[in-house]
């Protein structure tokens, strides 16, 4: 089959459209978030909480205002989402995660080796770990005595913390699972015990996940080059480490079973897109539009982490937006500030604010709003922004929102100057 041809401005919203920055939004309950999940494929963990937790946001961003309890329920009661390596994912995608932890650590890298030699070492401490948890229940690492032979090595905060270390690799291989939190500390269990018994915990073929990781790849990211030039969103995780034949393989696969299309895609100029680039077969009906309009435009704003901006080249070379993580830059060098979410414009990234929520006072802080290069700022946009801020701010729970930085001219009203 001829590949597709597509222009680069359809690309660009094919993009954003299964993301889910697009088009009519899920219902902001249960099945909405397993759907935002499940069309993702994960949702990134991290502790920071300047504005919210970035999982949290990620939703957000996608349903609007919902009850985060929902989230911990999920996880914890319902068990429909599980976390696995910083991430919360699908637990009707556990199948393919186990063929991962069959195969931890499969690189063949100087840190995999050191894994497996020091696991080797401390065979007594990972079984002293997993009896434990088998005869006592669920526990938390301070609940296990350091057995360790050796200790864990590392320049970060990580040295000689066995125990932690462990739990870490265990949880890696499949042994086993958080099943809860307590005040933001991990609590394990094995997972035949938490997880639920509609849940195949047993592997698939190493052929067949990677067939199932490309697929969903593709699918999450709208349009995907493959093999994927960077480690980052664009990888088939969480069968990642494999050599590039298999992934050729895999692919050549789906386009014979015609679940992906290759595609060609020209900037106006006629300038083509390097690459392989692969379309999803669930996709290709809406090209025709998506040449035209992007369906349900919104104006929202992105996590730090959130997926759509995680490959940081793909977001520069596709979007012409540069965007850099600034939380461990001294305060002195930071060009935007300390927790800087993007704003998606329709099809846009127009600008970015550096936000923090005052959690004491109820209030949504706007420590700056800065427009992008080429970006003329309007009052239709500063309205747009202020709608996805007030939105926000019913989310957090914070009963106003308050403009303490500098701002473009055009917003500063509707930000709250």
């Amino acid at each position: 089959m001829p590949a597709l041809r597509l222009g680069a401005a359809a690309a660009r919203r094919l993009i954003i459209t299964a993301q889910g920055l697009a088009g009519p939004r899920p219902p902001a309950d249960a099945d909405g978030i397993v759907a935002v999940v499940d069309r993702l494929r994960r949702l990134p963990l991290d502790p920071t909480r300047a504005v919210e937790r970035s999982h949290l946001l990620v939703l957000w961003s996608r349903l609007g205002a919902y009850d985060p309890a929902l989230v911990d329920s999920l996880l914890w009661e319902e068990r429909r989402l599980f976390e696995y390596q910083a991430f919360i994912a699908p637990s009707a995608d556990y199948p393919l995660f186990a063929t991962a932890m069959s195969r931890f650590p499969v690189r063949q890298t100087a840190r995999a080796r050191l894994i497996r030699a020091w696991l080797a070492e401390n065979h007594a401490l990972a079984a002293h770990i997993v009896g434990e948890i088998r005869s006592r229940g669920q526990l938390r690492s301070s609940d296990f005595e350091d057995r360790a032979v050796r200790d864990w090595q590392s320049s970060g905060w990580s040295d000689k913390r066995n125990v932690g270390r462990m739990l870490e690799l265990l949880a890696a291989g499949g042994k086993i699972v958080v099943a809860g939190r307590d005040a933001g500390q991990r609590i394990w269990d094995l997972p035949e015990r938490h997880l639920p018994r509609w849940v195949d915990r047993r592997p698939l073929p190493l052929d067949e996940a990677l067939r199932q990781a490309v697929d969903r790849s593709v699918r999450a990211q709208g349009i995907a080059p493959l093999p994927p030039p960077s480690p980052f969103s664009a990888a088939p995780w969480p069968i990642a480490g494999l050599p590039t034949a298999s992934v050729k393989i895999a692919v050549e696969e789906l386009v014979k079973a015609e679940r992906l299309f290759c595609a060609e895609v020209f900037e106006p100029d006629g300038t083509a897109w390097r690459g392989n680039w692969f379309v999803h077969a669930e996709d290709v009906a809406m090209l025709d539009t998506l040449e035209i309009e992007l369906p349900g435009p919104r104006t929202t704003l992105l996590s730090p982490f959130d997926p759509m901006i995680a490959d940081r080249d793909r977001l520069e070379r596709l979007f012409d937006f540069r965007y850099r993580l600034e939380i461990y830059v001294p305060v002195a060098r930071r060009e935007f500030g300390y927790w800087v979410m993007p704003i998606l414009h329709g099809e846009r990234f127009i600008g970015r604010l550096d936000l923090k929520m005052d959690r004491p006072n109820r209030t949504l802080l706007i420590n700056g709003a800065y427009a992008e290069p080429g970006v003329r700022p309007t009052r239709a946009m500063g309205r747009a922004v202020r709608g996805a801020l007030d939105d926000l701010a019913r989310f957090l729970g914070a009963s106003a929102v308050e403009l303490r930085g500098k701002a473009p001219a055009k917003w500063q009203a509707a930000l709250g100057a």
